[in-house]
């Protein structure tokens, strides 16, 4: 609302500026969305990782432990495994959508529709 609001009173009109102003607003929040959805689907691709490179390591541990060091490690990557092979983590926006490279189609689909919506009232 402020640069609609210092638009108008430089010019005394709307025009040009406006648009401007407006698409600099929309791209700017379309870029934000865009490298939110990369690090969470960057974050979910590395966490499946996990699991398998916990059993390669399980490869260097020794199978009948020497030491109590060697079977506590066995355990933890034991269970660090089991745990990222059944829990597979997702950033989710408080349960209702996952938050990846999918949520941008929606997002993208939901502009599109509102946006004909909005050219069908103003065209009445």
């Amino acid at each position: 609302m402020v640069m609609v609001y210092i638009v108008f009173q430089n010019d005394g009109s709307f025009g040009l500026m406006l648009v401007f102003d407006s698409l600099m607003w929309i791209i700017v929040a379309l870029l934000q969305t865009l490298l939110i959805a990369a690090a969470c689907d960057g974050l979910a691709r590395e966490a499946n990782k996990i699991g398998k490179i916990c059993y390669i390591l399980l490869n260097d541990v020794p199978t009948i432990p020497i030491t109590d060091h060697d079977t506590i490690l066995r355990q933890e990557l034991l269970s660090i495994a089991e745990q990222a092979t059944v829990r597979q983590p997702l950033i989710s926006a408080a349960g209702f959508f996952e938050v990846d490279y999918g949520m941008m189609g929606f997002i993208v689909a939901s502009v599109t529709s509102y946006i004909i919506v909005t050219i069908q009232f103003i065209s009445d």
